[in-house]
C-alpha cells in the first residue's frame, strides 16, 4: 500500500501511514528505510522536523527500534556530521567532538585490542580511544560487508578509517580489498598489510560523495584476508 501511495506522489499521506506503522510495531530495516526516503528525500524535511515527526523515545528501559534514526537526525541537525566509533558500544565525546556507538552496520562482528571492554578505556580521551575498537568482516556473511548509513540528501566528505590490527604479526597473509561506495569502486586492490610493515596501523581513506537517495552504502569487497573498519567520519559540505 505504501509503495502504491508513494508511486502516485502522495508523499505526505504515505509518510504518515508509514510513521504510524513504525510506532505500532517493531519495525524492520525496509520499513525504516522507506520512512527515511519519504521524509528526507521525497518531502525534503529538515532533520529537526523529521525528529519531531518521529516523536520522543518510549522511555527508560523501552525501545521502539527508531533509536538509530533519531541519532542520525540529531547528529546532522546539531553538528552537520555523523561520526561512528566502529566496534564501540557507547557514545563518547572527545575534545568537544561527538562520536556515536557502532550503528548502521550490515554485517561483521565487534572487536578490540583489549579483551576487557573497561580496561584502560575510561582514562583515554583522544583518537586512540576510537582506534582501539573496530568492526571485523570475515567475508562469510550473507549480507554485504560494510555499512548502510542514512543521510539527508546532499554532498558529504567521508573519512573511512581502515585498520591493520596491532596484534596481527607482520607474517599475516596480505589483507587486500576493494572499497565500493554506493556501487562505485573508489579503492581497488588496497593492501592493508603494508600499513603495519611501514610502522602504521590506520589508513584514513578520504573522499567526497553525493547522496541523492538518502543512504551511504560502504561495501568492503575482500580479495584476501580479514579487513577491519575502526571509524567512519561523515561531514555535510552544504
Amino acid at each position: 500500500m505504501a509503495e502504491c501511495l508513494r508511486g502516485v506522489g502522495n508523499f505526505e499521506q504515505t509518510e504518515a501511514w508509514v510513521r504510524k506503522a513504525l510506532r505500532t510495531a517493531t519495525p524492520g530495516a525496509p520499513l525504516r528505510d522507506l520512512w527515511w526516503t519519504l521524509a528526507l528525500v521525497d518531502l525534503h524535511l529538515p532533520p529537526g522536523e523529521a525528529i519531531a515527526r518521529l516523536g520522543d523515545p518510549p522511555g527508560a528501559g523501552r525501545e521502539d527500534g527508531l533509536e538509530d534514526l533519531r541519532c542520525a537526525l540529531g547528529r546532522i541537525a546539531k553538528d552537520g556530521a555523523i561520526r561512528i566509533d566502529c566496534g564501540g558500544e557507547d557514545d563518547v565525546t572527545l575534545e568537544g567532538i561527538a562520536w556515536g556507538a557502532d550503528r548502521f552496520f550490515t554485517s561483521g562482528i565487534r572487536d578490540r585490542h583489549t579483551p576487557d571492554p573497561r580496561a584502560g578505556r575510561s582514562a583515554v580521551r583522544d583518537m586512540s580511544l576510537i582506534h582501539d575498537t573496530w568492526r571485523t568482516f570475515h567475508g562469510k556473511d550473507v549480507l554485504p560487508s560494510g555499512y548502510h548509513i542514512p543521510l539527508p540528501p546532499g554532498r558529504y566528505r567521508v573519512a573511512l578509517h581502515l585498520v591493520h590490527g596491532r596484534e596481527d604479526p607482520p607474517s599475516i597473509p596480505h589483507i587486500t580489498l576493494d572499497l565500493v561506495v554506493n556501487g562505485k569502486v573508489i579503492l581497488e586492490g588496497f593492501d592493508l598489510t603494508q600499513l603495519q610493515l611501514k610502522g602504521g596501523s590506520i589508513h584514513a581513506k578520504k573522499f567526497e560523495v553525493d547522496i541523492p537517495e538518502g543512504f551511504l552504502d560502504l561495501h568492503l569487497r575482500t580479495r584476501w584476508g580479514v579487513p577491519k573498519i575502526s571509524a567512519i567520519e561523515i561531514e555535510r559540505m552544504e
